[in-house]
Formats: structure tokens, sequence, C-alpha cells
């Protein structure tokens, strides 16, 4: 097996160890195109196939295992889920359900606006994501609907 060369050995016709997409697996390959100290284009010399280079699958998994593994969170630092904290009873209480406006993708909706969707029934909008989508709470749950739609 042909050692890893360092930048000052990369040469067209030197042996180089590259992952093969075609026999999927790291195999030798030689070394058909470099620009400057960079390695372009290679041959496997298993299947003869010419592909760019790709670093071995070995490395890759040798350098995500020496990299130190992050600490879980504490639940303070945690985010909170999406779902409100109250449940749908108690949260569509503080809105007046016969102001709805049917929803229509060509309309524009503000924060607290009370929609009724012909799929998700009744529901608040709780956020405004950008000029074309909203998020909007219905008792089964939150979902992003299109607005401004011309």
């Amino acid at each position: 097996m042909p050692k890893r060369l360092d930048k000052t050995e990369i040469e067209v016709g030197k042996e180089i160890l590259s992952y093969c997409g075609k026999c999927k697996a790291d195999s030798n390959h030689i070394i058909s195109a470099a620009e400057g100290n960079k390695i372009s284009k290679v041959m496997c010399t298993t299947c003869k196939a010419q592909h760019n280079y790709r670093k071995p699958k070995s490395l890759i998994k040798e350098k995500a295992a020496s990299k130190p593994k992050k600490s879980a969170k504490s639940a303070s630092t945690r985010k909170s889920p999406k779902t409100p904290v109250k449940t749908w009873d108690e949260f569509i209480v503080d809105y007046d359900l016969n102001s709805a406006k049917d929803y229509s993708m060509q309309q524009n909706y503000e924060i607290s606006c009370v929609i009724r969707n012909p799929v998700f029934g009744i529901g608040v909008v709780i956020k405004k994501i950008d000029q074309t989508k909203i998020e909007v709470q219905f008792e089964t749950g939150v979902k992003i609907l299109i607005i401004n739609r011309k």
C-alpha cells in the first residue's frame, strides 16, 4: 500500500491512496492530473476508472474519531419545543374566532391573525417567517403556509 504523499511529493504518475466510487473502496490510484500542490484527477489501479481525487474513507474516519465529542447540553441551555405550553382550548380562548378570515395564498396575514384553512381548520398566525411564509398554530400543530403569492 502506498504511503501518504506530502505536498512536496505530488507529481503526475505517482501512486496514492484514494477512494474509488466504482470499486466502493479505498484503493491505489495513479495521479493523472495535479494543479500546483493539489491532486485533481486519479486513475484507479484496480478498475482503471479515472475520476476526481477523493480522500480515502479510512482517513476521514480517523479524523472523525480523533475529534473530541461535544458534551451534552444541560437542561437549562436546551431550546424549548415549538409546541405551545398551553393546550389548544387554552390557547384559542384569547382570540375571536368569529373574526377568522378564509385563508388564501394571495393574501397577507399578520401575527395574531385568526384564519380558517379548508384542510387544517381554525388557526392563529404565530410567526411571520418572511414575506411569503407564515407559521400558523392549528389544533393539530404548527404548519407553515404560503402568503402573498400573486
